[in-house]
């Protein structure tokens, strides 16, 4: 098949820019330019300290952490604050009828599992102003 002068043949351009003998080249190119310009990726400096530190960041012992649980929340100093929003989140999920009649679950079915989200909301000078509690189900074992 003859493309004619003005059309170029692609199998060339690709063994051209490629450094391929032809078509049977079965590496994919990740840089298709037909042009036979490329553009090279600026390296990036890491700044090691900065990356040391922001590893330390999740072990900083001093930090005072979110609780994962009820047992968790009652051991702490602001257990009250706590106990109000878990109330709250209680009390709106009822109001919303998520939670059905106790009945025995049949032998064949599984029921899906739950935990307890706690978040403090911080503002900008680093004081909490709002607490929040989540009754979640627990991931992937919904269907």
């Amino acid at each position: 098949m003859d493309d004619g002068p003005d059309v170029p043949n692609i199998d060339a351009w690709d063994a051209k820019l490629h450094g391929t003998d032809g078509p049977d080249n079965n590496e994919i190119s990740i840089n298709y330019v037909l042009s036979g310009i490329q553009s090279k990726r600026k390296n990036v400096d890491i700044d090691d300290i900065f990356a040391y530190k922001v590893a330390l960041e999740p072990m900083d012992l001093n930090e005072d952490h979110e609780p994962t649980s009820i047992y968790e929340c009652t051991q702490r100093s602001d257990w009250i604050k706590w106990k109000e929003v878990i109330n709250m989140e209680l009390n709106s999920l009822k109001k919303r009828g998520v939670f059905g009649p106790i009945i025995r679950t049949p032998y064949d079915v599984k029921p899906v599992g739950y935990k307890w989200v706690f978040v403090r909301k911080i503002n900008e000078h680093g004081e909490v102003v709002k607490y929040k509690a989540w009754l979640v189900a627990q991931g992937f074992s919904q269907r």
